[in-house]
């Protein structure tokens, strides 16, 4: 497993796209999910975030989970890997919520531009270019 250092700004732009406004007012989290989440989100706010990550790990374990619910585990899981400096796994999250079509436009664009630079610093430029090749396609049209 790579690790990365990811600065503080980037950090906080991870998280502001995170933590961010993407609920619908139909869509809640049940309180056998919140409860883990809530607690993780806490951990990362005290940056502890392999912590946040055993936490993000319970709430996946219930059973059932709606899209929603799935939606956040995985928004939370890229705040506290990229974090840890998990290239792997904050990578991987970030695709997912990048390609699940329910960002919208300019929160699309803020985690592909954090997705490039994560992979960037772990020196794997090839993805790196890549995916700021897709921001520019994607933020011009």
């Amino acid at each position: 497993m790579k690790r990365i250092q990811i600065t503080c700004a980037s950090l906080l732009i991870i998280s502001a796209i995170l933590f961010g406004t993407v609920a619908h007012a139909e869509e809640t989290l049940r309180p056998e999910v919140s409860k883990p989440m809530l607690a993780a989100q806490e951990l990362i706010k005290s940056q502890k975030y392999r912590e946040a990550l055993a936490k993000i790990r319970d709430a996946e374990a219930v059973p059932a989970r709606t899209a929603y619910e799935s939606f956040i585990i995985e928004r939370m899981r890229a705040t506290a890997a990229a974090g840890a400096g998990d290239t792997e796994l904050a990578a991987k999250s970030f695709e997912t919520l990048i390609n699940s079509g329910k960002l919208p436009k300019a929160d699309q664009l803020q985690m592909m531009e954090a997705l490039a630079s994560t992979y960037y610093s772990a020196k794997n430029y090839t993805l790196a270019n890549g995916w700021i090749q897709k921001y520019f396609k994607k933020r011009w049209h």
